[in-house]
């Protein structure tokens, strides 16, 4: 983002289920954190609602596979890379992350908060977006 948050965060995670479409939201204050995030948050499904990760899709960024490789393979997960500068490959999460930018950066602007909030907005954004998709389910 462009500016750090209250917390020090630079950077939104996003984690989408494509199962069921629920999605998860992570600040991070660096790329790096995201394995551990990435990890934990597949530890959670597997161990909360019993079922196991089949695949992770990513972009291919150097934070996505750097020590992940191991852990994938170890639980038995196929990892999935999307081609290079072709957002259209991942589109679900593409359009996952517009959606949530643009309703955060609009509840900013209509509350006339500073730019340093948008992590609290982008979580309200997912927070939001989750309860309005079960509503409907």
């Amino acid at each position: 983002m462009e500016k750090d948050s209250l917390g020090g965060s630079k950077y939104l995670l996003l984690i989408i289920d494509e199962a069921s479409g629920c999605m998860k939201g992570f600040c991070l204050r660096v790329k790096s954190e995201s394995e551990d995030y990435i990890r934990k948050y597949i530890t959670m499904v597997q161990t909360q609602f019993c079922k196991k990760v089949k695949f992770v899709r990513h972009d291919g960024a150097r934070e996505f596979a750097t020590n992940s490789q191991l852990f994938y393979e170890d639980e038995g997960i196929e990892q999935q890379t999307t081609v290079p500068y072709a957002h259209q490959t991942n589109g679900t999460a593409e359009r996952a992350i517009r959606t949530i930018v643009t309703i955060g950066r609009s509840m900013l602007h209509h509350a006339k908060l500073d730019k340093c909030f948008w992590a609290e907005a982008a979580m309200t954004a997912i927070l939001l977006t989750v309860i309005g998709f079960y509503q409907y389910w």
